[in-house]
């Protein structure tokens, strides 16, 4: 039995079921600190409304973030949505949300603990930074 493609963008996912996924990813956030796990949550956080949601979720149990942003040029990030566009090595994003994603996008700032990877360091200096 085959599968075909189905493609759903975010707007077609209703309000309410937003808030649903949030909150499950909250206590999931919540549950993994607590048992003194590392969490990495990569949710789409291109304001700083939506990281400061979920800054402030870890910091009223005590627990501090970091943001690592993966600095890259316009041009090498629509390179490797295209390359991925062929392959579909990993998720996706469609047309229209990689654009919103463009046109939507607050750079992290230096309030919000941010370390900058640019690609050229070493993985080793920028674990140093942490």
């Amino acid at each position: 039995m085959g599968y075909g493609l189905f493609r759903c963008s975010d707007d077609d996912v209703p309000d309410e079921v937003w808030g649903k996924i949030f909150k499950k990813a909250d206590e999931l956030l919540l549950k993994y600190l607590k048992q003194g796990k590392n969490v990495v949550n990569e949710y789409a956080w291109i304001t700083k409304e939506w990281r400061d949601k979920a800054r402030n979720v870890a910091r009223k149990e005590g627990f501090q973030t970091i943001i690592i942003y993966l600095k890259l040029s316009e041009a090498e990030i629509i390179k490797r949505w295209k390359e991925n566009d062929k392959s579909r090595k990993r998720f996706h994003w469609p047309l229209e949300e990689f654009r919103r994603i463009f046109s939507e996008f607050e750079e992290p700032n230096s309030d919000e603990n941010v370390i900058i990877y640019d690609g050229i360091m070493s993985v080793e200096s920028l674990l140093k930074k942490m």
